[in-house]
C-alpha cells in the first residue's frame, strides 16, 4: 500500500518544490496576463501598471485560487490590481507554464 502525502495544501506555495524561486515564475506570468491589452480596449478601463506590481508582490497576493483540469485560476480582491470599475480580476495559469516547479506527488495526483 502506497503512503499518501501528509501535507495539506491550503496555500499556493505549498504546491511547489521550491516556493521561493517559483514565486518569480508565477508572479511574472500573472503580471504579463494582467497587463495584456483587453479584448474590448475601447470600453474598458486600463489597469495601472503600478497597481498590478503592488498587487502581485508576494505569495499572499495569490491566496485566493482554485483548480480546474487545465490549470490554476487566481482571483484578486477589488482594488488589489485594478480599479473596482474594471470588474472582477482573475488570471488563469495553465499547468504547462509551471508544472516542472510543482512537487512530484502533486504532478502525479493531477496526472500532468
Amino acid at each position: 500500500m502506497k503512503s499518501q502525502p501528509s501535507e495539506v495544501f491550503s496555500e499556493l506555495p505549498s504546491l511547489f518544490a521550491d516556493a521561493a524561486s517559483s514565486l518569480d515564475v508565477i508572479r511574472q506570468s500573472v503580471r504579463q496576463k494582467l497587463l495584456a491589452p483587453s479584448e474590448d480596449q475601447e470600453n474598458s478601463l486600463r489597469r495601472q501598471e503600478d497597481s498590478v506590481l503592488r498587487g502581485t508582490e508576494d505569495w499572499n497576493s495569490f491566496r485566493c485560487f482554485g483548480f480546474d483540469e487545465e490549470g490554476i485560476e487566481i482571483s484578486f480582491a477589488p482594488y488589489a490590481v485594478a480599479a473596482y470599475a474594471s470588474g472582477p480580476q482573475f488570471v488563469k495559469l495553465p499547468f504547462a507554464e509551471f508544472k516542472a516547479l510543482l512537487k512530484p506527488w502533486f504532478r502525479n495526483a493531477l496526472e500532468i
